[in-house]
């Protein structure tokens, strides 16, 4: 398996505890229109597995640092939430500058 260059565990993990996820102080405003969309195409194709959330462990909580519209999507539905665990305490705009989907899937 490939090492990847940033500090991402991995693993993609699945739950629908949703309990465990808490939000991040800087988390922007929820928009429920990107919701709703997320909603309809969670709906037709499931949980893309090439985005999942970002999260930092703190305590026996995931702080989620990116995916606040899917996480809410997901929740909504009743559908396991795809995410993985930062290895290393970086900032939210760090985490949100990591490549996602498809560009993270092109570097590995």
């Amino acid at each position: 398996m490939k090492k990847l260059d940033h500090p991402v565990r991995e693993v993609i993990r699945g739950t629908t505890d949703y309990e465990v996820f808490v939000t991040d102080v800087g988390t922007r405003p929820l928009k429920e229109k990107h919701v709703k969309n997320l909603m309809e195409s969670m709906q037709r194709f499931d949980w893309v597995p090439s985005y999942p959330l970002i999260c930092k462990e703190q305590g026996d909580k995931l702080v989620l640092i990116d995916g606040l519209h899917r996480f809410t999507a997901a929740q909504r539905l009743g559908m396991e939430v795809k995410y993985v665990v930062l290895t290393s305490n970086i900032s939210a705009p760090e985490a949100n500058s990591l490549p996602k989907g498809p560009q993270r899937a092109a570097r590995n």
